[in-house]
């Protein structure tokens, strides 16, 4: 299994929170060393917007990867994109929309489907396993090219044990791998010991190492965190694939070295201590 097959390398995305950052602030003393580190690196474009507006939100970045001849790399979270509360069949129609916007190119689409909101708030009267059971399904049926791998960074963090029990309830017809660290500060020590205990081989393991480079533990803007490797890839099913999903620098709330700062706002400080 090869995540780049003879694409060169992953597209960049031209509309990141970085890029769009510099774009607006190019007298700032940070815009040099945030475009060169960070917006000009390949990393995954995420979507989170309402199903009505996907298309719109997805074709650029996907006509830049074709005309770069680019692996696309789409961060899906179905979370975000089908609003919260929502049904199953929510969830469903958003991940249809996607699937008729990405139409026969070949896309690597990160999928967060956790049913919930950070803090915990469930956002689906419908099992965890079903939901999702269903959007892969919905995925796998329209995408001939798409490739699915599931973000499951929540329950990582729990326990692998529970990543276990989740996969275990799952059919994973559809499926390329599983990620983790998605969003995460974990060091990449860590997260090899975590995935050394998943001891899976009939799936790919992907890593979220944007902010992987630290040594300390990891954290809500952990300011020990830096960036991490841009691109390790392997065919090997046992290696830990290495890539940007998140964009460094957008913060993960009021929290850690930005105490001041949203959740998803993008806080220059931030970007910069992480390139140190």
């Amino acid at each position: 299994m090869q995540l780049l097959g003879s694409k060169a390398g992953f597209a960049v995305d031209p509309s990141s929170p970085a890029a769009a950052w510099v774009l607006n602030n190019p007298g700032s003393p940070a815009a040099a060393t945030i475009k060169q580190r960070i917006a000009r690196v390949p990393a995954a474009h995420r979507v989170a917007v309402p199903e009505k507006e996907v298309a719109d939100d997805i074709r650029p970045y996907l006509d830049a990867a074709v005309g770069s001849r680019a692996q696309a790399l789409l961060f899906a979270d179905a979370d975000r994109g089908a609003g919260c509360p929502a049904s199953s069949g929510s969830y469903r129609s958003w991940s249809s929309a996607l699937a008729a916007a990405v139409g026969e190119q070949d896309v690597i689409i990160v999928l967060r489907v956790s049913a919930s909101e950070p803090g915990g708030r469930e956002c689906s009267t419908d099992p965890r396993p079903q939901v999702t059971e269903n959007v892969v399904a919905s995925l796998h049926a329209s995408t001939r090219h798409a490739r699915v791998i599931l973000d499951v960074s929540d329950l990582a963090a729990q326990s692998v044990p529970a990543v276990q029990q989740f996969l275990d309830s799952l059919p994973l017809t559809g499926l390329t791998g599983i990620a983790v660290n998605v969003g995460g500060t974990a060091p990449d020590a860590q997260i090899a010991d975590t995935v050394s205990k998943l001891r899976r081989g009939d799936l790919l393991v992907v890593q979220d190492s944007s902010r992987s480079g630290g040594d300390g533990p990891p954290g809500c803007n952990s300011p020990q965190a830096r960036l991490g490797p841009q691109l390790s890839l392997s065919p090997d099913a046992g290696w830990v694939q290495k890539i940007w999903i998140t964009t460094p620098g957008v913060s993960d709330g009021p929290c850690g070295a930005a105490p001041g700062s949203k959740a998803g706002e993008f806080v220059p400080e931030l970007a910069v201590a992480l390139t140190r």
